[in-house]
């Protein structure tokens, strides 16, 4: 545990292991965020904002020019 915090809602932890940070709340009965530079996919639900690329496949990266995301709620999905 590299922070913890009592908020208003939430026990809130930050927890390292290994090359990862998760964002637990309520002792590990939350995940709200999980953060590992070394992969792309976590096993978690935010795996699923990967597939957004799949709806226009002839798309690549330099076509890109800016990108809205909405309600992340201070999420690590854009990373």
């Amino acid at each position: 545990v590299i922070y913890e915090a009592e908020t208003r809602y939430n026990y809130v932890q930050v927890i390292q292991y290994q090359d990862e940070t998760r964002l637990a709340l309520n002792e590990g009965h939350a995940t709200h965020s999980i953060y590992s530079p070394n992969r792309e996919l976590t096993g978690g639900p935010w795996d699923y904002f990967m597939v957004g690329s799949y709806f226009n496949a002839n798309a690549t990266p330099d076509d890109v020019n800016s990108l809205l995301l909405v309600g992340l709620a201070a999420g690590t999905v854009a990373q």
